[in-house]
């Protein structure tokens, strides 16, 4: 009885260890030799790919929209910058008109 005990577990752990080797080596050559192949297996090694993936698309989205934003910030302060230098311009203008005019009344005046 045992000697036939013995039998069978050897059978099983050697049909065990060929369809575990067969499953393997399929996955490895990224085939599915067999139909009731554990989806769960195969699905574990692409999430991550998939997931790694979109992590890195909106990586490169983020620093996408960041640089835009940057150069948008960029070009406000410039279009600031220039308004000011503008406004400045005009005072100054504006005070040379003056001065002008008050040298103009000032000869009527002499």
């Amino acid at each position: 009885m045992p000697a036939r005990l013995l039998q069978q577990l050897l059978i099983f752990a050697v049909l065990s260890c060929w369809s575990v080797w067969q499953h393997v080596d399929c996955l490895h050559e990224g085939q599915l030799g067999f139909r009731n192949v554990d989806q769960s297996m195969t699905a574990g090694k692409e999430v991550p790919k998939q997931q790694q993936q979109q992590q890195q698309q909106q990586k490169e989205e983020e620093e996408q929209q960041q640089r835009e934003e940057e150069e948008e910030q960029q070009r406000l302060q410039q279009e600031q910058q220039e308004e000011e230098e503008e406004q400045q311009r005009l005072q100054q203008q504006q005070q040379q008109e003056e001065e002008e005019q008050r040298r103009l009344q000032q000869q009527q005046q002499e």
